[in-house]
């Protein structure tokens, strides 16, 4: 069974890039490339709650220390050392408070340790809740265009001046401004900051907050109170657009009015942003309203949904964040998370923000999770020294826009929560995917565009959410559990049903509640919504349920979207669980090694990093579907084959055809577990050459990144009687596993410590290139048994000769045991099962030799030639062990397979005590 938060699940990969909303960069695996998506040499850690209270910081460091081998220094620091845990178990809002005082920052010297995959091995530990990487925030200037006289068409737009005449919020109210800093003297500006007259400008901390001087806001990415936009003014803009003043006859308005703003720097001298997750913690303990972030990823980060409902549940704060500027399908964060109001950028005549209709080059973000749409291009807003500039288009200048007005609708509803106010704005957006330009794109705009005075004066409806999502899925059947929660008025006769929205699946249980449902009271599941996968839904397919909700007087909608049919399938004994992925990568899909469940012992332990092929016969012809490559195509997804040879069988086909340099490569992969044995799975390869030319000194083997508890305390082992190079644990927790090398050819054993950085061959951090790939798997060597470090173990064979249609098969087995001696035992025990059951000719050699079989593979003719003249019987079994042929001979046989679908069969001879079985491949 699968089980996944909806927030955080992803069948592709996620690494996480931050970056201010208009503009998007992109991430490579390498350490030593740029333009990387995080930060070299930092980590961000979470321990554990019950860790938290054990370790003091000798402790701490000697837990980090181990894995990095004593070669670096690094230094430990709380990334937000202001914040303490509440003692509170419930929130302002009713939700439960968050702990963020055991988050950390690791920061350490050496370069050639890459803090993706080292974040990817600590996370394996118990004592962290997570361990990832600090990911980037970049930022590009906007082109600014000084006007003589105000341009600001969306006031009208949104209804400011109607609501303005009911409300225009209290000085008491402050808007945060997490961005690069803000024209502090600007007229339109220099009224609208909240000073803090508690802690003036004399070099000392007298409101005793930790922050010296803090007087208008902090400088995060410096750590000081110069909070002026000294390099770039896109956080001037954006304090325009939300808190200019209003009614003083210059300038332009800001859509909070009387309601204040406050600076919260996250870009240093150097224009580099940094600590923008702190600003937003800043906002929440000073016990700002709201805070306003035009900056955002496409990337899920734990991080950052803790800090979210930090100061959400623990601070009552509402966070506003623009949805991005790709002007795609995405989501974007913050503004996707939960608790955060997620806003995407229309134009002049509510059209999504789009080059289409636009100067600009860029265009809105759209997706299920927008909340509402504000506009987001050719209008005016503040600008440096004291001048006025056009916004040429943005998603940051569309949230400033709801950030303002949620300052207003704090002042004029003080007893709402953040939520609820959130929930109140949405509810009064005019709906605009009816506009024949937004129509692709309906449904992915959220409630459609703001209207402040609709909001401020339509009577008060229910608000209808699910929320705590999280989705289980077990073969064909899907399960939703959540909790749905009124945010506003009493829902009575409320009916909420649900529905598919594009197939490949069906409700069961299409009325989900009816009943009433009180303001802010919840209804609660496991399994809210049950769903039935239709045998033909695709891999890794993109499923969309909407849920409706119905009352008196009240409609909503809300839209749920999640991968389902993953394109992997788990194998299993009693202690293992693999997963076998459909690109020659084994127990993960992608080069993050997050699509899939690894390799797991006793459903506790996550055994390695990565796993999967290298094969080739020069570094200018290598394959391989390791680290940041995938070379192998998928040809037949994997699939559970219903078998009398084991009791668990998964078949899959994978080619060379994506290298350029394609070797005409086609394999067939068969996986194997059995019940009684619990500590072994055994993989069997059929390589088979498709090509018309010889294929000399072919390599091929399995890398394996073994992680056994504690990464940084592994050994490489080889036993020479059993010949199989295996890893094993040091740490208090025992624990083997190794790959062995079952069929007949010659092994080839390749140990590397990766913490070794004098390793002149091979050095794996730094992209591991074709030439070190191919140095491994045509090379033997050892290390120190008594060494303990990170390893990564090959085992594999060659070389060989492959000939035009002519096929190779190769056998492995994946052990593990904690216990060494059943370990032992199960290397011996898999041997014996490859050869007995799988491949029986292994044994029966000799009398085989009598025989041959020709072509295998074949397309039409299979030729079976025998030196001696008695009796044979010939069996053909299809793949699922059903027998389709059965022929007596004392002559050589000429059979026809024209009518054979394509794929493997199962050959068995008989001839008096002796048998023989092979497998044959039928390629049309």
């Amino acid at each position: 069974m699968k089980c996944h938060s909806l927030k955080n699940k992803y069948f592709f990969t996620s690494i996480l890039l931050i970056i201010l909303v208009f503009n998007l960069g992109f991430n490579s695996f390498s350490q030593n490339t740029t333009n990387k998506a995080y930060h070299d040499n930092i980590l961000i850690v979470k321990l554990k709650p019950q860790e938290n209270k054990a370790f003091n910081n000798n402790e701490l460091e000697k837990l980090i220390q181990v894995y990095f081998e004593n070669k670096s220094y690094f230094k430990i620091e709380k990334e937000f050392p202001n914040s303490s845990k509440t003692s509170k178990n419930i929130g302002k809002n009713g939700k439960n408070t968050v702990d963020i005082s055991n988050i950390y920052r690791i920061t350490y010297l050496d370069n050639d340790i890459d803090p993706l995959i080292l974040a990817k091995k600590m996370s394996k530990s118990n004592n962290f809740e997570y361990v990832e990487p600090l990911y980037k925030i970049d930022l590009l200037d906007i082109p600014d265009d000084p006007l003589n006289e105000a341009e600001q068409y969306w006031l009208e737009k949104v209804k400011a001046y109607q609501a303005w005449d009911i409300h225009q919020g209290d000085t008491n109210i402050v808007i945060g401004i997490s961005d690069t800093g803000i024209e502090v003297s600007h007229p339109d500006l220099i009224n609208q900051i909240k000073y803090n007259y508690a802690d003036p400008l004399d070099g000392e901390d007298n409101d005793l907050d930790g922050y010296i001087d803090n007087f208008r806001g902090w400088n995060f990415a410096e750590n000081n109170n110069i909070v002026s936009a000294d390099v770039n003014q896109h956080g001037t803009y954006v304090a325009g657009i939300a808190g200019a003043s209003t009614n003083n006859g210059i300038g332009v308005s800001g859509a909070g009015y009387k309601c204040k703003i406050l600076p919260l720097k996250i870009m240093n001298s150097e224009g580099i942003i940094e600590n923008a997750y702190q600003s937003i913690v800043y906002a929440a303990e000073h016990n700002l309203n709201v805070v306003n972030c035009s900056w955002g990823s496409p990337y899920y980060q734990k991080m950052g949904q803790d800090v979210v409902n930090y100061a959400t549940n623990n601070f009552d704060l509402l966070i506003v964040s623009a949805s991005g500027n790709t002007n795609s399908d995405l989501k974007y964060y913050p503004a996707s998370y939960e608790n955060v109001l997620s806003v995407a950028g229309t134009q002049e005549d509510d059209e999504k923000w789009s080059p289409e209709n636009s100067i600009a080059q860029q265009g809105s973000t759209y997706s299920y999770s927008v909340d509402l749409c504000a506009p987001a291009t050719n209008f005016k807003s503040t600008g440096a020294i004291d001048s006025y500039a056009r916004m040429y288009g943005g998603t940051s200048f569309a949230a400033p826009i709801v950030a303002g007005f949620a300052g207003i609708l704090r002042s004029y509803y003080p007893n709402f929560n953040a939520n609820q106010i959130k929930a109140l704005i949405k509810a009064g957006c005019d709906n605009i995917d009816t506009i024949e330009y937004n129509i692709p794109f309906a449904g992915k705009l959220g409630k459609g565009r703001l209207n402040m005075y609709k909001s401020l004066s339509m009577e008060i409806p229910p608000a209808l959410v699910l929320e705590n999502i999280n989705i289980f899925e077990n073969d064909n059947a899907v399960s939703i559990g959540g909790s749905f929660i009124n945010y506003l008025k009493n829902a009575e006769n409320l009916t909420i049903s649900v529905e598919i929205i594009n197939g490949y699946a069906n409700i069961i249980n299409p009325i989900i509640f009816e009943g009433n449902l009180e303001q802010m009271q919840t209804y609660s599941s496991n399994s809210l919504i049950l769903i039935e996968l239709d045998e033909n839904i695709p891999y890794d397919f993109n499923l969309i349920v909407k849920i409706k909700y119905s009352a008196d007087d009240y409609e909503d909608y809300q839209f749920l979207e999640f991968y389902v049919n993953p394109s992997y399938i788990d194998i299993s004994t009693e202690k293992l669980q693999l997963s076998i992925s459909a690109n020659g990568r084994i127990g993960y899909s992608d080069a993050q090694s997050l699509i899939g469940n690894g390799l797991r012992y006793n459903n506790l332990y996550e055994l390695f990093y990565d796993c999967g092929i290298i094969s080739g016969n020069s570094a200018l012809n290598l394959f391989s579907s390791v680290r940041q490559n995938t070379d192998f195509k998928n040809e037949k997804y994997p699939e559970i084959i219903d078998s009398e040879i084991a009791e668990q069988h998964i078949r899959l086909e994978i080619s060379d055809s994506l290298d350029v340099n394609s070797k005409g490569i086609y394999i067939i992969e068969n996986a194997y577990s059995w019940i009684e044995d619990e500590n072994f799975i055994i993989i069997d390869y059929e390589i088979i050459n498709t090509s018309d030319y010889p294929i000399e000194n072919y390599y091929f083997g399995l890398f394996t990144d073994w992680d056994l508890i504690e990464a940084a305390r592994n050994s490489a082992i080889f036993d020479q009687d059993l010949k199989m190079l295996y890893a094993k644990s040091n740490s208090e927790q025992s624990m083997n596993a190794g790959i062995k090398l079952l069929s007949k050819q010659t092994p080839i054993y390749y140990a590397l410590d990766q913490a070794d950085e004098n390793d002149e061959i091979i050095n794996i951090n730094d992209g591991f290139s074709d030439i070190e790939k191919f140095y491994m798997i045509s090379n033997t060597n050892f290390i120190d048994a008594e060494l303990q470090t990170d390893i990564v173990l090959y085992t594999g064979m060659g070389p060989v000769n492959i000939q035009p249609k002519d096929t190779i098969s190769l056998g492995f087995a994946i052990i593990s045991d904690s216990n060494l001696h059943k370990f032992k035992q199960a290397i011996i025990k898999a041997e014996e099962k490859y050869n007995s059951l799988l491949h029986p000719q292994n044994i029966e050699n000799e009398w085989f030799s009598e025989f041959s079989i020709y072509p295998n593979p074949c397309s039409n003719k299979l030729n079976i030639n025998i030196n001696n003249y008695d009796d044979f019987e010939v069996y053909i079994y299809n793949s699922f062990g059903n027998e389709i042929l059965k022929l007596k001979s004392i002559f050589d046989l000429n059979i026809d397979l024209s009518d054979y679908e394509s794929g493997i069969y199962f050959l068995k001879i008989k001839q008096g005590n002796k048998w023989f079985s092979d497998k044959i491949s039928v390629i049309k």
